[in-house]
């Protein structure tokens, strides 16, 4: 079977929308940038970071479990929406609580309609997590990704919108978040009853098998989400707001280079589990997609400093040069990004995921608490950078060594 077709086809639809999304992303961020100010985009990237961590520490896995489960038919789609509707309730509103004090304790000087209002991002979080993977399990990426590119488009709307009709330019920014989660959590049971059914019941058992198969994914995206995003946590504690809005638009830009391996992620891991294609294509696709990243980093070593000022003003240029340390592990780190589809989709092992992303949050809290506290957000650079960069060396060691060892686990059974 002649896999090149299905793959250039899906991977080149998926890489348009991202590329589509991207462009609206930068956006948002031209708008945030020029309104809010480096001090501005560094309260409303904190206040953020809540929300985000609640549901990075509490989201268990199960949308990668419902992808998972329903590309290997072994659970009705109806059991699994449900399920998934109620977990995100459940564990949203124990998730808001824990959010509450949170915010209460760190950040007592901010207004209380921002905290209150950014409590909701708990639930839809949660369920935005789990939807695109449902779509997944169902071979839907073309509809997935028309999701994930209409957010992109209704968020640089709304911000457009708020930020010029809100004379306090921060809350605009916050009520134009909380209307676009409000608006896709809403669309979200329209898309979805076009194409599973809803019949089905609350499933123990999924609920169980999920917890016991998504919790290592959870694990893994737990860490995921320290080895991206502590560095902000750190800087808040040791630098300032103004650090936090240059940092993150280093990442921001950085991280845009992570549209191909993600498309190809997503491409490589609907095809892999629903068994559309054949598994000996990964090392192949892995060795292009790096080369590919890495031309893209070097285009962007040339022309970035140009953007920042034409778009963002010569205020951010302090971004630059974090953005260039943290170069050499963006391109690095396409590598486990492309090798997560054959580990889970093909091995059924995602502890194999969650060893490789632990020993990078453990470089990353240890160089952060060493650099950041002298060199801030330019430690926070390396730190983030040489970690990721031990994580692609313990994938491909892995890789190499478990190649045409492992089999798909199949310890569930249909129910």
């Amino acid at each position: 079977m002649n896999n090149r077709p299905f793959l250039i086809k899906d991977t080149s639809h998926t890489l348009i929308c991202q590329v589509l999304g991207f462009l609206f992303g930068i956006g948002s961020s031209i708008i945030l940038n020029r309104l809010l100010g480096p001090e501005g985009k560094g309260r409303f990237v904190s206040l953020l970071i809540v929300p985000q961590l609640v549901v990075a520490f509490s989201h268990m896995g199960y949308g990668l479990s419902s992808s998972y489960f329903m590309g290997k038919k072994r659970y009705q789609e109806g059991d699994v929406f449900k399920s998934n509707l109620l977990l995100s309730i459940v564990i949203g509103a124990i998730g808001a609580s824990i959010g509450y004090i949170l915010y209460q304790r760190f950040f007592p000087e901010e207004y209380l309609f921002f905290k209150l209002g950014l409590l909701l991002l708990i639930f839809t979080g949660l369920w935005f997590y789990y939807i695109p993977d449902i779509l997944l399990g169902k071979g839907r990426l073309l509809i997935q990704n028309y999701w994930n590119l209409s957010q992109q488009i209704v968020k640089f709307s709304l911000f457009a919108l708020f930020l010029t009709i809100f004379l306090n330019k921060l809350k605009g920014a916050v009520s134009a978040v909380l209307l676009l989660n409000i608006v896709f959590y809403i669309a979200s049971f329209f898309v979805l009853s076009k194409f599973i059914s809803f019949k089905g019941k609350v499933n123990t058992s999924y609920i169980k098998d999920g917890f016991l198969f998504g919790h290592k994914i959870f694990l893994t995206e737990l860490l995921g989400f320290l080895n991206y995003r502590f560095d902000i946590l750190f800087l808040k504690v040791f630098s300032n707001t103004i650090q936090i809005g240059f940092y993150s638009t280093a990442t921001f830009i950085a991280e845009t280079l992570w549209i191909l391996p993600r498309a190809i992620y997503l491409v490589l891991y609907s095809k892999l589990v629903t068994g559309k294609i054949s598994e000996r294509v990964t090392s192949k696709v892995m060795k292009n997609t790096f080369f590919l990243t890495l031309l893209c980093a070097v285009i962007a070593l040339f022309a970035v400093k140009p953007l920042i000022r034409l778009f963002y003003t010569d205020a951010f240029i302090p971004s630059f040069l974090p953005f260039v340390i943290l170069l050499p592990g963006i391109v690095f780190l396409a590598i486990p990004k492309v090798l997560a589809a054959h580990v889970v989709g093909v091995w059924g092992k995602p502890e194999l995921l969650l060893r490789g992303r632990a020993i990078a949050v453990f470089v990353n809290i240890l160089l952060n608490l060493f650099l950041i506290p002298r060199y801030g957000m330019y430690g926070a650079a390396f730190a983030s950078s040489l970690a990721y960069i031990v994580e692609a060396i313990f994938f491909i060691v892995i890789f190499k060594g478990n190649s045409g060892k492992c089999n798909p686990k199949t310890t569930v059974r249909v129910q």
